[in-house]
């Protein structure tokens, strides 16, 4: 199970929650690093097949690192502390803290991420989300990406398939008879 809710407060400050079903973790995050488009950024990877990926959440001091990992159709992730800033290279990297660990389907992954980021976006706005984000703008390119209909081999195996009908309709006409066919199929 993977759960997870992000508010956007006021001066580049933002609070989520990372929940596994049994235990749940509060990361704070600054507007020193886009964590929320980060993690857009993430998901729309791991939806492409990515292998890992990983989110920081960045305080001050310390950060939260959601670490994420897919096999197959599954997430494992976790979520570590560090007492200061390891992703700028200002804290050892074997230092931390194991605070949660889970799984959940990519799937449940995916809706978890698109419906965080259609809530903040329906609730700021482009320009709210801005002003109270102050450095970073809403990552508009991966939500779209996240939330557009999804290509599957059958819908592209259905595309190839009238793709090559169309060129064979477009293909000159050799014989009387070929015509009378071709008017036949568009009645």
């Amino acid at each position: 199970m993977f759960r997870f809710t992000y508010q956007v407060l006021n001066s580049g400050w933002a609070d989520g929650i990372i929940n596994n079903g049994e235990i749940s973790v509060s990361v704070t995050a600054s507007y020193l690093h886009d964590s929320l488009g980060e993690l857009a950024d993430a998901a729309l990877e791991l939806s492409k097949g990515a292998g890992s990926a990983m989110v920081v959440f960045m305080d001050e001091p310390g950060e939260h690192q959601l670490l994420l990992h897919r096999s197959s159709d599954q997430i494992f992730y976790e979520v570590r502390w560090f007492d200061d800033w390891e992703s700028w290279g200002i804290f050892p990297s074997d230092k931390f803290e194991s605070l949660l660990t889970g799984q959940a389907s990519i799937d449940e992954f995916l809706t978890q991420i698109r419906s965080t980021l259609a809530e903040i976006l329906s609730l700021h706005g482009f320009d709210g989300y801005k002003i109270r984000w102050i450095e970073h703008d809403f990552s508009i390119e991966a939500f779209n990406a996240l939330t557009s209909p999804r290509v599957t081999y059958s819908g592209l195996h259905r595309f190839a398939h009238l793709q090559s009908e169309m060129v064979s309709l477009l293909m000159p006409v050799q014989s009387h008879s070929s015509l009378k066919l071709l008017r036949r199929s568009f009645r």
